[in-house]
C-alpha cells in the first residue's frame, strides 16, 4: 500500500491510497477519525458563574474547542492534565469572553483559534473556572477527534469524448506516461487525472456545462481518495504519522495475540 499526497493546503489535504482494498483504506480512515490521541478539555470546576449560560452549557462549549496538542510532552494513560483558567467580571453593558482569554498552566497546549466566542456576559457577571484538559481520542468522544469533513471514495476513471479531450488539451500534455489512453474515435480514457496539471478543473468544468461528454466508466477498487481537514489540534502531518503508528500497533497486537492462541491451542 502507498500513500500519495495530492493537495495540501493546510488545514486541508486529499491524499490517494494506492495498491489498497476497500478493508485497508476503511482501515486508514477510521483511523485517522477516531484513533489520533489530541487534547480537548474533559472536565469543567465551576468556582462562579452569574451568567446567563447553565454551568453544562459552557462546559459543553469548552469541549467543542480545538486544543492544540503536543504529542512529544503528553500520551495517552499518562495521567497528565493541563488547566486552562478563568476569572473574569464583566465591567461594560455586553461583554463576550473569548477562548484566547483561557490561561493555561503550559503554554503550548492553548485553543486552537483564540477568536471563538464561549460565552456572554452582562455588566456585573461573573465567571470562574478551572477547565482540566486531558489526551483522548475520537473514539471515546467527537470532542477528541482530530480531523473533520473526513471522506474516501474509489478513484474514477473517465472517458473523453472528443470534444472534450480538445478542450483539455493542454493539462492531457501534462499526464504522465500511462495516466491517459487515447482511442481511435479522439476520445480518451483518463486513468490518473489528479497526476495531470489542470486536469481535473478542466473536466468539472465540463461535466457542469456539458455532462454528456464526460463519464466514468470505472471506479478503481485499489486505489482510493482520502480527503481530510485538521482540526488544528495536530498538523496534517501529525496527524497522519500518528494514524500509520496505531495502525502499526494495532497489527502487531493482532500478530501478537493471534500467535498466543495457536501456541495455546497446540
Amino acid at each position: 500500500m502507498r500513500v500519495r499526497i495530492v493537495d495540501y493546503d493546510p488545514p486541508s489535504v486529499r491524499i490517494v491510497v494506492e495498491d489498497a482494498n476497500p478493508s485497508y483504506a476503511n482501515a486508514l480512515r477510521r483511523a485517522l477519525l477516531s484513533e489520533v490521541p489530541v487534547m480537548a478539555v474533559d472536565e469543567v470546576i465551576f468556582y462562579a458563574n452569574t451568567t446567563a449560560f447553565l454551568d453544562e452549557e459552557i462546559a459543553h462549549r469548552l469541549a467543542m474547542v480545538p486544543i492544540r496538542t503536543d504529542l512529544k510532552t503528553y500520551s495517552i494513560g499518562d495521567g497528565a492534565v493541563v488547566t486552562l483558567k478563568l476569572d473574569r467580571t464583566a465591567s461594560e453593558d455586553v461583554e463576550m469572553v473569548y477562548a484566547g482569554e483561557l490561561e493555561p498552566s503550559d503554554p503550548v497546549i492553548v485553543p486552537v483559534r483564540p477568536k471563538i466566542p464561549l460565552v456572554k456576559m452582562a455588566k456585573g457577571d461573573r465567571l470562574r473556572f478551572d477547565a482540566i484538559v486531558r489526551m483522548g481520542k475520537g473514539k471515546w468522544h467527537a470532542k477528541w477527534q482530530a480531523v473533520s469533513g473526513l471522506g474516501y471514495s474509489y478513484y474514477p476513471i473517465y472517458s473523453l469524448a472528443p470534444e472534450a479531450a480538445e478542450r483539455c488539451a493542454d493539462a492531457l500534455r501534462s499526464c504522465p506516461e500511462g495516466a491517459v489512453e487515447r482511442e481511435e474515435d479522439g476520445s480518451v480514457i483518463v486513468r490518473d487525472y489528479l497526476s495531470c496539471r489542470g486536469l481535473e478543473g478542466c473536466i468539472d468544468e465540463i461535466r457542469r456545462e456539458r455532462p454528456e461528454l464526460v463519464r466514468i466508466v470505472e471506479w478503481d477498487d485499489t486505489r482510493f481518495i482520502i480527503k481530510f481537514e485538521s482540526t488544528g489540534a495536530l498538523t496534517v502531518p501529525e496527524i497522519l504519522r500518528a494514524a500509520v503508528d496505531e495502525l502499526l500497533k494495532k497489527f502487531d497486537r493482532f500478530e501478537q495475540e493471534l500467535k498466543a492462541a495457536v501456541e495455546g491451542s497446540a
